[in-house]
């Protein structure tokens, strides 16, 4: 093997033993993260830490620029409607495509094709709504940074 995949592998098990040690609901802070390991936090290590979560079968948020929270009792819920939320923005970008593809191209399609374009999209629609219709999120307020004042 080479040094370089040696390296890779080591990487990823002190992260993933590292986040297997962890407390169900705790913050890894990016900067503890690196003071823990020594593993540098840049975007090729945050995506690494992210893997780790998953080799370890743990759920995780990302909290934007701040770090990961490993998923708990407390935040299960939240985790899961975060998720739905993406797959329910997805959803609706398909079922977009989709109707504009038959609209643009349905008299040019076969009976069948359209038909089952037709069905797809009813089906599209169904979830997109249904997703709509379940909790909402609860929304957080983002933390902003004062500017510094400026002497004047």
């Amino acid at each position: 093997m080479s040094e370089k995949n040696e390296q890779v592998l080591d990487v990823r098990a002190t992260l993933r033993d590292f986040v297997s040690a962890q407390e169900p609901g705790a913050m890894l802070d990016y900067l503890a993260v690196e003071t823990a390991t020594g593993i540098k936090m840049d975007p090729y290590g945050r995506a690494e830490l992210k893997r780790a979560c998953r080799a370890a079968r743990t759920g995780y948020q990302t909290r934007y620029g701040r770090g990961i929270v490993l998923t708990s009792a407390r935040n299960a819920l939240e985790h899961q409607q975060e998720r739905i939320a993406g797959i329910g923005r997805h959803v609706d970008r398909v079922a977009k495509a989709s109707a504009r593809d038959l609209d643009r191209l349905g008299s040019e399609m076969s009976s069948s094709d359209a038909q089952k374009m037709i069905a797809n999209n009813a089906f599209l629609a169904t979830v997109s709504q249904s997703q709509r219709l379940s909790v909402p999120l609860q929304k957080t307020l983002p933390v902003f940074v004062k500017p510094p004042k400026s002497e004047s």
